[in-house]
């Protein structure tokens, strides 16, 4: 199993060079919008991206924007790498690989599930709308330590969700004992190959285990845990 799960990981495309570009300009303390314009520019999907979203009825604009430096400043910094991260993930995924419709239903349903309970709650507590994003994002990619699992070892995988299901055992302990290894570790792999930092690297890692968090994430982290626990009732 390990030797597969690590065949995969290095075969697992790396983020592109434009959204390593975002993440590192948007983690430097001394970011400025124009910084962040001279990476976006350059790339004419994630630009697009960024114009249709603050023109989108979310907004609830009255004039149109169509200035991408005006948009990074309305977006914010922390919206526009949520952005990026998101669309690149997801778009590497489906495109290489080639996995069981239903296993893949069922583990995107929960994971967009986390993510809205994550925002959700995050609003409630009196975090910022741009800061929300961050929740919703890390969210949609908690489990992505899964991944590998649900390409390598498909009826296995579905065979394990059975067993949770049935006797109400962790999954990701069910995991370690048939794999030898679970979704956070796995996950955390894949946050070091491409370079993901904070809060959701962390949450990516550890929403199962939050004493191993820092005073710094941990109430973050912890809402993503009380999220995934809302979101029960497909693969957790």
């Amino acid at each position: 199993y390990l030797h597969t799960i690590q065949e995969y990981l290095i075969k697992m495309p790396s983020l592109s060079t434009t959204v390593t570009k975002v993440l590192a300009v948007c983690n430097s303390p001394n970011t400025s919008a124009n910084d962040l314009n001279k990476v976006v520019s350059m790339d004419p999907v994630l630009a697009g991206n960024v114009l249709k979203l603050i023109n989108s009825a979310y907004y609830c604009l009255r004039n149109q924007v169509s200035s991408l430096t005006q948009a990074i400043i309305m977006l914010g910094l922390n919206t526009i790498k949520n952005l990026a991260l998101s669309t690149a993930v997801l778009g590497t995924i489906t495109k290489k690989t080639s996995l069981q419709n239903n296993t893949m239903d069922i583990f995107w349903t929960h994971c967009i599930a986390t993510g809205v309970w994550a925002k959700a709650l995050a609003l409630e507590t009196g975090i910022t709308k741009s800061e929300c994003e961050e929740y919703f994002v890390a969210g949609l990619l908690h489990d992505i330590g899964k991944i590998p699992l649900i390409h390598c070892f498909s009826a296995d995988y579905m065979k394990i969700v059975a067993i949770a299901a049935e006797k109400s055992h962790s999954f990701h302990t069910i995991e370690k004992a048939v794999f030898g290894i679970d979704h956070e570790e796995i996950g955390n792999l894949i946050a070091q190959k491409w370079k993901l930092e904070g809060a959701i690297a962390q949450t990516i890692c550890t929403h199962h285990h939050l004493s191993k968090t820092d005073d710094q994430t941990h109430d973050f982290i912890e809402r993503l845990a009380v999220s995934n626990i809302l979101s029960k009732g497909t693969i957790n």
